[in-house]
């Protein structure tokens, strides 16, 4: 059996719940995708919250003949704003409280040596299996009538529907342009933040008051 560490995001995007409620793990970027191409049935998945955390331990199994991919779950290709394309089934063990360990690295995903980590899990794998849900159905694109409608019926004012299609227009026309001009790594956030993002929570009903562009980090910052 292979033994493997894998991180559920990071601080302000913690997807620990997520992999417990979908009975899967799943990453992103070129190196971890690698890493996930390694993983085979009946290894054993560590799942760890920082370095120090050890919130559950599972199998890796097969459902309806597949036990990992890549690319082919259009769900995970925009999860919560990220592109977590690589994937994998596990039936996780889930303790009541996060056991406390050492040892784990930085990495989101690799092999796990340490003979410590590895009967930390072994003790979790003696736990029930976690029941899991189903994964979300793939999702239908919306026509700018139907948000509308939506957006009308939760309280935007109708005069501003006109306002806001033209939004939409704009937005399209300007991320077309990134998309298909621009080197993305010429790209930065600054630029996504101003030009798409704003633009659009102005139309909705949002005031210049109510929005930041950047927030002022605070010195020092707790724990310094």
């Amino acid at each position: 059996m292979t033994y493997w560490q894998i991180a559920a995001g990071s601080d302000g995007r913690d997807y620990v719940e997520d992999f417990l409620r979908f009975g899967m793990a799943f990453v992103g970027g070129p190196e971890q995708c690698k890493a996930m191409a390694k993983v085979n049935v009946g290894d054993c998945v560590i799942l760890k919250r920082g370095r120090s955390e050890m919130t559950a331990a599972g199998l890796v199994i097969a459902r309806k003949g597949a036990h990992r991919g890549d690319g082919d779950k259009q769900w995970l290709r925009d999860f919560d704003g990220w592109d977590l394309q690589a994937w994998c089934y596990v039936d996780w063990h889930v303790p009541k409280q996060p056991r406390t360990v050492s040892g784990f690295t930085r990495n989101t995903i690799q092999k796990a040596w340490l003979p410590t980590l590895i009967a930390e899990a072994n003790k979790l794998l003696m736990l029930p299996v976690h029941k899991h849900e189903k994964e979300p159905k793939p999702t239908e694109p919306l026509t700018d009538s139907q948000m509308l409608d939506f957006l009308i019926n939760e309280g935007l004012r109708p005069a501003a529907a006109e306002e806001l299609t033209q939004a939409f227009n704009r937005i399209r026309l300007l991320a077309r342009y990134y998309r298909d001009q621009c080197d993305w790594r010429d790209i930065r956030e600054h630029e996504t933040r101003t030009f798409l993002v704003m633009p659009l929570l102005l139309a909705l009903g949002w005031s210049e008051q109510q929005l930041k562009i950047e927030l002022t980090a605070k010195w020092p910052a707790p724990g310094f």
